[in-house]
């Protein structure tokens, strides 16, 4: 049933101001640390290429493609540009008050800055789309952009915080446990005669390691590799008993490095070794 709720007065937001907006290749001329000190907010992002950056006086670091970096007013910041070298860059600055300053405060911290990750690309997406908007300027591209920074806002407003200075998107294919959970095992049952790990886990959800082995456990209560061995020793089971297969092949099968490595592991999990476990199931089968 349709239904409909107003925004009281107090709920509603200031509005923002977007200064600027920028999608495109730049070809850097000279070799230098640039010095940024703006006093407005910046949102920006990596799409092609790498950079050496400084937050402060902290240390130098290599900012890869696909990491957003979030900027509030007043925070300093340097650029490394070495001559010939080129980056694809999309970024907007933008000016806001009130509520939403309120709002966008904490995501940034004491520290004045932030990275995101952005896993599908959803922040990086529409900041080369804000960009575009801006520089081919048809009609009523204004109402466009200010609606497409806003969006872009309302994102940022979403991440959840991994790290003082690291918060993270997360993807709307992995955003509920059960499907990331399920996808998670249906991908180890489907690669159940290799040796998986944990990278394997994470580059197919399109994660970083890191992160993964952080999320997974709190919404699988196991930890990844306790997932990978449990659904190894389920398909041993159905192999040792309905297929009859020895020891060894069912060590082959699933991807162990030895037969000694199969049996350890079954026992560990199990309480008994393989050839103990089929013997007492087969003897309870007859009784």
């Amino acid at each position: 049933m349709p239904s409909s709720r107003s925004i009281s007065k107090d709920h509603q937001l200031p509005e923002a101001k977007l200064n600027v907006a920028h999608n495109g290749i730049t070809r850097f001329q000279t070799t230098w640390w640039t010095y940024h000190l703006d006093s407005s907010w910046g949102l920006d992002v990596i799409n092609q290429g790498q950079q050496r950056q400084r937050i402060g006086s902290g240390k130098a670091f290599t900012r890869m493609s696909g990491v957003v970096a979030f900027y509030a007013p007043k925070c300093v910041y340097h650029e490394y540009q070495t001559a010939g070298e080129t980056i694809h860059e999309s970024f907007m600055t933008f000016s806001t008050w009130g509520e939403l300053e309120k709002m966008l405060r904490p995501l940034v911290g004491k520290r004045g800055w932030c990275h995101i990750h952005d896993p599908e690309h959803t922040i990086a997406g529409r900041l080369q789309r804000l960009g575009d908007l801006v520089f081919q300027r048809r009609p009523g591209y204004q109402l466009l952009a200010h609606a497409a920074m806003l969006e872009l806002l309302g994102i940022l407003l979403v991440t959840s915080m991994v790290a003082p200075t690291r918060r993270e998107l997360q993807s709307e294919t992995q955003g509920s446990k059960r499907h990331l959970v399920q996808t998670v095992e249906r991908f180890v049952r489907d690669h159940i005669a290799e040796s998986l790990g944990v990278e394997d886990l994470a580059v197919h959800l399109k994660m970083s390691v890191p992160t993964f082995a952080r999320i997974y456990p709190r919404l699988a209560r196991e930890t990844p590799c306790r997932t990978i061995r449990r659904l190894k020793m389920e398909a041993a089971k159905s192999l040792l008993l309905a297929n009859n297969l020895s020891v060894k092949e069912c060590a082959l099968q699933l991807g162990f490095s030895s037969e000694f490595h199969f049996s350890r592991t079954f026992k560990r999990i199990e309480g008994l070794a393989p050839s103990d476990y089929v013997k007492a199931l087969s003897d309870r089968t007859a009784g």
